[in-house]
């Protein structure tokens, strides 16, 4: 990351272009519609970096070439260039004339779109959608999810459009809405404000069409608004607002604000759950009393008897009323299954529609004919079904009422990610010496590449960036699942979304809209949501067959049931009353027809890679496909040096007093991949690299040299040779360290059954020694890119599916070749590019995960298809009546469909079960255990402790003295989970007494942190503590988050949170209700973040007692802020002993934006602290309160002083602060007081109204 310094706040935000900029587009001419094309050659014999440069030098210099770009490890070259000006045939040309074989002419433009479908109900509708989009003259693929109810369409706009292909999908019978094509992934809504005309929004449209960078503008006439897509590395939403209003010409003003449209998605998905739902309840509305009227109050007598009441010869009032009653259901409600199965016919294929429609038309239109025959005939009697046709389509319609809430959530995880993101940023104003001189808070969606931000602690990160002002530790978790906040300092990358934890950091925006890495990866799960799964092919080959198979089982199923009734083959008394033979075959052949669900085959593959990608990602995990989380399931497993050596050489240079920033200039520099590099300096040949690019420039290795590199080499380093003009001058040994998870990853996956092979390119000795090291018992060293994926290659010959962990551009073949590629996060974009699997957080153990998760995915697929199938083989038959004739049991069609129904539902709540997976590795240790000696420091363990379960202190003090749980010097450790760590301190609270002067019997703590850094407890409960529940001492970079401490009022001297001697504290979202003090700060303490607590009861949140000991350092930059105290005795407390025993400082203190409900003297700075009067008559303080500032405290006091400053007389408080402080008395009299004495110089005993300072 190149290490961005102060000078780059002076950098234009766009570059000017031949003395003209894309900032004035008031005065820009038209811009010219360039249109370009992208051709792709195949080039053999690249054999260095030298080579690729050599075309691209060629390539580049001709006319109407744009980019070029060409890789040597692929053999492949790239190039964009204008076809008014050049063609490909004139480039391939070009490059032949440099003495390579080029073949594989590739030219076409193809362009992508993604469609939001409608209508799709079942794997055959998705493959319908598919093969409609397929028939589309210049679609060249066309991928279509059916839980995602998304297409993804790439094609040649040479021949087809996006209409067309909306076309398509609407004559298939699907209602198809754009969202969005390859060219308007960074776009911008804006709202219009004094627009009058037409001709008005013509005029911005065409203002905004010149701008460089804009590559579409739309305009809504009507709702006066306007969508415009552009290039973010050229211009920005700020610039197009600013053309906007350059283009009005006085008097008119034009101007332009944000504007939000409503989340497609979201409000489409909930139309059709309220359509969905309305038409289940129109239809109970019919359905019920057709059931009524037909299966319960015929059954009770007399209430149903005037339902038997002739109208006209044999038809009843009951068959009128349920026939009335049952045509609105059939024909209105149910029209959406005669539209789909229409549509499905015409395209020669069918559907769950085609099943509905066939069984509620042979029940609905033979009760018309029972009704009709009635109707004109005297002596006629037969029973109606027209209650399975109401109830069948009222069921299906709560079934996919159901099934669509079900399906909503399949996408949480995803959802969540994109809301991470605030909606709000501080932009900084700064001169010309890169100073600031103002802030604005603007939308996150105003900011532009290369603006400056500041982020203050407990703010939210708006978009990718580097820091290049400012230090803290920023909170990723949510994106890459790391629960350890992560240190960042100018130079680092800071992730939009992330939640800065301490310190105020500037920050320079390097990505905004859809480059951010948390659009990037939101666009990579809905990519992989969209891409099928092999196992899904199982899904679509039953589909092709199931419904005609359904149709003909419910064909013979009649036909079976009607001649064994005509010809006697079964006893007449099985035939139900008032049914014949014909009716009884007629049930069983409609229950056939509509127990059948296709639609829980084609669920159970979709659904689950949808819940299991979009968790994957919570998790840090980027899955790119269905195809990678099947293969990765069955997976056996498998780093950059310049940079180091680079900076170790300018530390030398520094070291030996050369601080020159002259470079010598190098020529014919060239990569040799797997060896080293070369590059002539000043007309010598210099060579940087290992043994074998020596042997290949023929540089002689003494004796003395192959010593060194054995002895470097059994230390488990790289030796790295310099030579300058063939002789060899130097050697470096350079150690890339092991990640402290790399053992405990290896026995995981080991306990997983799956084997590790080490393939790497540094020397034998290195690579033994760390799979040593490791636990890694097969070994390829010495091999180059190309060999590593030639080693892959053979191992897949061998029948194992192979994954591959890397990084850098060298692992990239290897990545492309193996069955699965995993990417490490912070690798190069080519080995991200070349993976299958993203591991954001960098950690090996995510290979663990994603694998377990692979696992867990396809073990609930296959749940699936065996509920979905196993539904399906053993309701047909008994639906068919298999067990009718043994036990007298049959499914009536109304409850055939209900199974059918319900069976959809189950198939994705069972996929919605994914979203409980956790990481299998719940307690972690890695790297050595923590030394006992305190001299040595903090040992450098990486600790993750999860607690779920409930910890249960003892009463018996004889029997644990001791702090019951204790992290003591240790480095990087984390305590979370939902656990409760109960310190059962009613048991022993008696003993837990002070004397009258002031000694207190010291019980154990619950939680201790003591001379460690680097610590994070979050999400646990700790409760009823026998003294202070979390206890924090000589320790760094501790950050306590989400946290829930509680203990009767009662409890004497039990504080939630006491920190001493500490430095970088963070306490963050936690809950406090403890007997003592709410926090409490001691002696020695700097840099505290408070940020949204809750305190109470019991007290506030103190600083002291400051004073009471010899030695007490100061206490320095306290920041509490967005707190609430409720109900506790004082509030914000600063506390000194009257006759102090150290002299120290309590200094830059900031409370802002606390909420006070009755609490007892809310403000309170007490220099004269004397508890039980133990204290000398002639006190005098040696504490200084200085710079203490109270801002935005509103609330109610319970006391009539709700401040009080009790400074010291020879020591009075300076630079006291109140502002927008409001606090109201409200007990009787209701007059707020003040009582401030010697502040600021100044000594008073009289009580005023709130206005002292």
């Amino acid at each position: 990351m190149e290490q961005n310094g102060e000078n780059h706040l002076k950098d234009p935000l766009l570059q000017a272009d031949g003395g003209g900029s894309g900032a004035s587009p008031a005065g820009a001419s038209p811009r010219k519609e360039r249109k370009t094309r992208k051709v792709m050659f195949n080039v053999r014999g690249i054999s260095c970096a030298s080579c690729a440069v050599s075309i691209e030098t060629v390539v580049a210099g001709l006319k109407g070439v744009e980019s070029v770009s060409v890789s040597p490890l692929q053999g492949q070259a790239v190039v964009q260039y204008r076809p008014e000006e050049t063609d490909a045939r004139t480039i391939k040309e070009a490059i032949e004339g440099l003495n390579f074989e080029v073949d594989e002419l590739q030219e076409q433009e193809i362009a992508v779109c993604r469609l939001r479908i409608k209508g799709m109900a079942c794997t055959s509708c998705s493959e319908s959608v598919e093969r409609a989009l397929q028939m589309v003259p210049g679609v060249k693929k066309a991928a279509v999810g059916l839980a995602l109810e998304e297409a993804k369409v790439h094609f040649d706009p040479n021949i087809t459009s996006r209409d067309l292909i909306i076309e398509a999908i609407e004559d298939a019978g699907f209602g198809a809405d754009l969202i969005s094509s390859g060219d308007d992934v960074n776009k911008v809504h804006l709202k219009l404000e004094g627009v009058s005309s037409p001709e008005d929004i013509k005029l911005i449209q065409s203002r905004l069409e010149s701008v460089e960078g804009v590559n579409n503008v739309e305009c809504d006439t009507a709702g006066q608004t306007i969508i415009v897509a552009y290039d973010p590395d050229v211009t920005g939403p700020r610039l197009l607002i600013q053309c906007i209003q350059d283009a009005a010409q006085p008097p008119k003003y034009f101007n332009a604000s944000l504007y939000s449209p409503p989340k497609q998605r979201e409000a489409e998905r909930h139309h059709e759950i309220r359509n969905y739902r309305n038409q289940f309840l129109w239809s109970c509305l019919f359905s019920v009393p057709v059931f009524m009227f037909s299966m319960v109050l015929p059954m009770i007598s007399p209430f149903g008897d005037w339902l038997f009441y002739k109208v006209c010869n044999n038809m009843t009032i009951g068959m009128l009323l349920r026939w009335l009653l049952c045509s609105p259901v059939q024909f209105i409600i149910g029209w959406r299954f005669y539209v789909g199965a229409y549509h499905a016919l015409k395209r020669g294929y069918s559907n769950m529609d085609v099943l509905v429609a066939l069984g509620t038309n042979a029940a609905y239109f033979y009760s018309v004919y029972i009704v009709l025959k009635a109707l004109t005939s005297e002596s006629f009697e037969g029973q109606d079904f027209f209650e399975t046709s109401a109830m069948l389509i009222s069921f299906i319609l709560l079934g996919k009422y159901l099934e669509v809430v079900a399906k909503g959530k399949t996408s949480d995880a995803l959802s969540k990610l994109t809301e991470l993101a605030p909606e709000t940023a501080c932009l900084l104003t700064l001169d010309k010496d890169g100073n600031a001189i103002s802030e604005t808070e603007i939308s996150t969606q105003l900011l532009q590449r290369n603006d400056v931000i500041k982020i203050v602690p407990g703010e939210k990160v708006p978009v990718d960036g580097v820091v290049i002002k400012g230090q803290s530790h920023v909170n990723e978790s949510m994106i890459t699942g790391e629960a350890r906040p992560i240190a960042k300092k100018p130079g680092d990358k800071v992730i939009g979304g992330t939640v800065n934890d301490n310190g105020c950091i500037i920050v320079k925006v390097t990505h905004v809209g859809s480059e951010t890495a948390l659009s990037q990866i939101v666009q990579l799960v809905e990519a992989a949501q969209l891409a099928r799964a092999p196992v899904q092919k199982l899904a679509d080959r039953i589909s092709r067959f199931f419904v005609p198979t359904v149709v003909v089982a419910a064909f013979l199923t009649w036909l079976g049931w009607f001649v064994a009734g005509q010809f006697d083959i079964y006893p007449r008394e099985w035939i139900p009353k008032a049914m014949d033979s014909f009716e009884l075959a007629l049930q069983f052949g409609i229950s056939v027809l509509v127990v059948a669900c296709p639609c829980a085959l084609g669920l159970a593959t979709p659904t689950a890679v949808m819940v299991a990608t979009g968790k994957g990602a919570s998790q840090g995990v980027l899955i790119k496909g269905g195809n990678a989380l099947e293969k990765a399931h069955k997976a056996n497993s498998e780093h950059p040096l310049s940079k180091a050596i680079v900076e170790y050489t300018k530390k030398l240079r520094e070291q030996y007093g050369s601080h020159s920033d002259h470079m010598m200039e190098s020529k014919d520099f060239e990569v040799h991949p797997g060896a080293g590099v070369s590059a002539n300096v000043e007309g010598k040949l210099v060579l940087v690299g290992n043994k074998r690019l020596m042997q290949e420039f023929e540089v002689p290795i003494s004796s003395e040299v192959e010593g060194h590199m054995s002895e470097t080499e059994e230390l488990a380093r790289t030796c790295v040779l310099v030579s300058i003009d063939r002789t060899i001058c130097g050697a470096l040994a350079v150690s890339d360290p092991l990640k402290p998870e790399a053992g405990r990853a290896i026995s995981y996956l080991s306990s997983m059954g799956i084997s590790s092979i080490m393939v790497t390119g540094d020397n034998w000795a290195t690579a033994k020694s760390i799979a040593k090291e490791v636990g890694i018992g097969t070994v390829f060293a010495e091999i180059d890119p190309v060999g590593k994926a030639e080693k892959i290659k053979d191992l897949q010959m061998k029948g194992l599916t192979v994954a591959m962990v890397g990084d850098g551009i060298n692992d990239s073949p290897a990545l492309a070749a193996a069955d699965v590629g995993l990417a490490i996060g912070a690798g190069t974009d080519v080995a991200i590019e070349a993976a299958d699997i993203v591991l954001m957080r960098s950690s090996l153990e995510d290979v663990i995960t994603a694998i377990d998760l692979s696992r867990k995915t396809l073990s609930r697929i296959r749940l699936n298809y065996v509920w979905a199938l196993g539904y399906n083989v053993l309701g047909m038959p008994v639906a068919a009546g298999v067990l009718f004739p043994f036990t007298g049991i049959r499914l009536p069609p109304w409850l055939a469909g209900a199974c059918m129904a319900a069976s959809s539902v189950s198939v994705v709540c069972s996929s919605l079960l994914l979203q409980l997976y956790k990481k299998p590795l719940h307690v972690e240790e890695v790297a050595a255990g923590p030394k006992n000696d305190p001299d040595l420091g903090p040992c450098t363990s990486n600790i993750i402790l999860r607690l779920d379960g409930n910890l249960l202190g003892t009463g018996d003090l004889n029997a644990y003295k001791t702090n019951w749980i204790e992290v003591e010097h240790v480095d990087n450790f984390a305590i979370n989970g939902h656990g409760i760590i109960d310190g059962q301190g009613p048991l022993v609270w008696t003993h837990n007494q002070c004397n009258k002067n002031y000694n207190c019997k010291v019980l154990p703590n619950s939680l201790v942190i003591d001379f460690s850094t680097n610590v994070t407890v979050r999400g646990i409960t700790l409760k009823n503590s026998k003294f202070f529940h979390l206890n924090i001492f000589q320790s760094k970079n501790v950050v306590i988050d989400k946290v829930t401490i509680t203990s009767p009022g009662d409890s004497p001297n039990t504080d939630g949170i006491h920190v001493g001697d500490s430095t970088n504290i963070t306490i963050s979202s936690t809950t406090i209700a403890a007997g003592d003090d709410c926090i409490s700060i001691g002696p020695g303490t700097k840099m505290v973040r408070v940020n949204g607590v809750r305190c109470g009861p019991g007290h506030g949140i103190s600083v002291g007692s400051l004073g009471r000991y010899k030695d007490e350092k100061d206490v320095e930059d306290i920041m509490v802020t967005n707190c609430t105290i409720k109900g506790t005795t004082n509030g914000l407390r600063i506390k000194s002993y009257e006759d102090s025993k150290s002299q120290l400082r309590a200094t830059k203190f900031l409370y802002d934006g606390i909420t006070m409900d009755n609490v007892s003297y809310p403000i309170i700075i007490d220099q004269k602290y004397c508890p039980n009067n133990i204290c000398s008559t002639s006190g005098t303080s040696k504490v200084a309160v200085t710079d203490i500032v109270f801002k935005n405290i509103v609330g109610t006091s319970a006391t009539p002083e709700a401040i009080t400053l009790n400074c010291a007389n020879n020591l009075p408080c300076q630079g006291v602060q109140l502002h927008n402080v409001d606090l109201k008395y409200t007990g009787q009299g209701n007059t707020t007081l003040a009582v401030c004495k010697n502040v600021a110089g100044k000594s008073s005993n009289v009580a005023k109204e709130l206005a002292c300072v």
